[in-house]
């Protein structure tokens, strides 16, 4: 006997079951107001003018606006100590060069714990 049908319609039956449970999911009101990339660079360089470009193309692809905020200083330190005091909500990113990375590798002291960038991340 050919279980071949009777397997599928349990896999068809699992895989709807299973988009009808994750559209109430899909169904956010997000974003649902404007989304702050933070540079923590000087505006004008080359991670302010891609930080612009990628803002653009969020803003069309999620139809909400996505404003690029420079706030230099610290060598990125007060930009990313700023992200990572703000709401874990999804509005405030860091758009930041692997030299923040270095920077928190080598400057003891931060205003901020360089841990705290992983837990917001996932």
């Amino acid at each position: 006997m050919n279980d071949a049908p009777r397997y599928l319609l349990g896999v068809i039956a699992i895989v709807g079951s299973s988009l009808i449970a994750a559209s109430g999911y899909a169904q956010t009101d997000f974003p649902s107001r404007p989304i702050r990339i933070v540079v923590p660079l000087a505006a004008g360089g080359g991670i302010d003018l891609t930080a612009r470009i990628t803002a653009q193309r969020m803003s069309q692809i999620l139809g909400q606006q996505v404003v690029v905020e420079n706030q230099g200083g610290g060598g990125g330190s007060v930009g990313t100590g700023f992200v990572i005091r703000a709401e874990p909500d999804g509005y405030t990113l860091l758009y930041h060069s692997v030299t923040g990375i270095v920077h928190a590798a080598v400057t003891p002291d931060l205003p901020y714990d360089c841990s705290a960038i992983s837990s917001r991340s996932r």
